[in-house]
């Protein structure tokens, strides 16, 4: 919105945005079903994280689909720790 509208926006709030992703942070995902960079298992990840899964699919499905939420998983996975 704020590129969008940027002469109605005054103001942004980022939330939960992040610069680098931890190796702790890459050890969790490993351990829900992020093998290697792009390499995801996501049966693995919906049977670990149900109810996190089914959040993400809420959240996403309006605007870019049920499946979205893979594609930011993926994403995440293939950034340098």
């Amino acid at each position: 919105m704020g590129f969008r509208y940027s002469e109605k926006v005054k103001a942004i709030i980022v939330g939960g945005a992040i610069s680098k992703i931890s190796k702790e942070f890459k050890d969790n995902l490993e351990s829900i079903g992020v093998k290697s960079p792009g390499n995801i298992d996501y049966l693995k990840m919906e049977k670990n994280i149900l109810e996190l899964v089914k959040k993400w699919k809420a959240f996403h499905s309006l605007m870019y689909g049920p499946d979205y939420w893979k594609e930011l998983i993926k994403q995440l996975s293939s950034e340098e720790v």
